[in-house]
């Protein structure tokens, strides 16, 4: 048995960037539009002789801007979720 978790907050910038864009400029990066985002995981591991049975669910949610404040932190927020089961099994030799 095991449980993962995890939390990631964007906190923008130190200081107001506004000064050094004029509104034309287009921003490149991954994921600059999440303001925060965190998972969850359990999973359960069954040993039985050689072989190993794994069951492990996940869910992960992020709270994603659609546009920014002079610091460079999302406004207007929109939660998306995600659930996901995995499974495995495996024979050791």
């Amino acid at each position: 048995m095991g449980l993962f978790g995890g939390f990631i907050k964007n906190h923008g910038t130190k200081e107001a960037i506004d000064a050094a864009f004029d509104g034309n400029e287009i921003i490149y990066g991954f994921g600059h539009t999440i303001d925060f985002l965190y998972r969850v995981s359990p999973r359960v591991v069954y040993n039985a002789g050689k072989l190993r049975l794994a069951l492990e669910g996940e869910y992960t949610m992020a709270a994603i801007g659609q546009n920014h404040n002079l610091k460079w932190q999302p406004e207007t927020l929109t939660e998306v979720g995600n659930c996901r089961i995995l499974t495995s099994i495996g024979y050791y030799f």
